[in-house]
Order: C-alpha cells, then sequence, then structure tokens
C-alpha cells in the first residue's frame, strides 16, 4: 500500500516495530524500513522469506529526515 501526505506530516508507527535501515535511494530518497513484531515477540531481520515467517517489512520512503537509528523499537501509536 503506498499512502501520500503532506509535506511535513510525521510519521507514526503503525504497530510494534524495529527500525532496521535507514538510507537513501534514488527513487525513494530518505527510506526507513522496519520489521513488525511478530505474535511470538521476534522482531525478524529484513532478509527473511520462509513460508512459516508471520511478520512483515513496513517501508516509509520520501522522508524529510530520519528521527531514530537503526535497532530502534518503536510502540504503536509513537512517532
Amino acid at each position: 500500500v503506498d499512502l501520500r501526505a503532506a509535506d511535513g506530516t510525521p510519521v507514526v508507527a503503525p504497530v510494534r516495530m524495529m527500525v532496521r535501515k535507514v538510507f537513501e535511494e534514488k527513487e525513494g530518497g530518505l527510506v526507513v524500513k522496519a520489521t513488525a513484531q511478530r505474535p511470538d515477540g521476534v522482531f525478524p531481520e529484513l532478509n527473511y522469506n520462509r513460508p512459516d515467517d508471520t511478520g512483515f517489512i513496513l517501508t516509509f520512503a520520501h522522508l524529510q529526515r530520519a528521527l531514530v537509528p537503526e535497532g530502534t523499537v518503536l510502540e504503536a501509536g509513537q512517532q
């Protein structure tokens, strides 16, 4: 799902998640990738891709700045 927001709109964590990667790319600008916490409490790595996995990756792109470093755990609703 690709959601658009007005410039300056704060990003809010939709679920409990861990920031896995913060980087710049040509098409997405400043990007933050995070993994949502699975029901068993584990935060998957970005390179997981097994049929038995229940986690998912969240990608936030075209950001003006990133306020949290890699490894940060955010609670649902946290900016």
